[in-house]
């Protein structure tokens, strides 16, 4: 489930950014991995931190681009632990994709 979260995340998080319209040599591939997410909870609140890296290359003979790690905290009251990890995780995941739209061309 976790998992199946954070690519989804990282879809809806794609379209901000214009990865393939700034590259002219061939189509890119991101890869993203979670690298961290941990989360305390108590009856007053949740707290989530979350590392991520991405990696952007050329599809056709797997040259990278660039790569970028993000990280982000959420905290929230009384919330349940899932959506205060997807909060942290769409943070940390825009930040990480930010950074590697900033290196290209």
């Amino acid at each position: 489930e976790l998992l199946a979260r954070f690519r989804t995340a990282v879809e809806q998080s794609l379209g901000a950014f214009a990865f393939e319209r700034r590259s002219t040599r061939s189509p890119l591939v991101l890869s993203a991995r979670l690298s961290e997410l941990s989360t305390e909870s108590n009856r007053d609140r949740t707290k989530t931190q979350c590392r991520v890296s991405a990696v952007l290359r050329q599809r056709n003979d797997g040259t990278i681009i660039a790569l970028a790690r993000g990280r982000a905290s959420a905290e929230q009251g009384r919330a349940r632990a899932s959506a205060t990890e997807d909060v942290a995780m769409r943070a940390a995941i825009e930040g990480a994709l930010g950074r590697l739209e900033t290196t290209l061309p």
